[in-house]
């Protein structure tokens, strides 16, 4: 029984994992695209 519940446990912590990683691929891309026009600037800047 214990090693059910153990398992359980790991399944939940992967799964809480996956959902962390896929939140912060989304921030990434956002942040990504937020840069994006910045690396254009400083060559009209000049």
């Amino acid at each position: 029984v214990g090693l059910i519940s153990e398992l359980g446990e790991k399944t939940a912590e992967i799964a809480r994992l996956v959902e962390e990683r896929k939140k912060l691929q989304e921030e990434l891309g956002a942040l990504q695209l937020s840069m994006t026009p910045v690396e254009d600037e400083p060559e009209t800047a000049r």
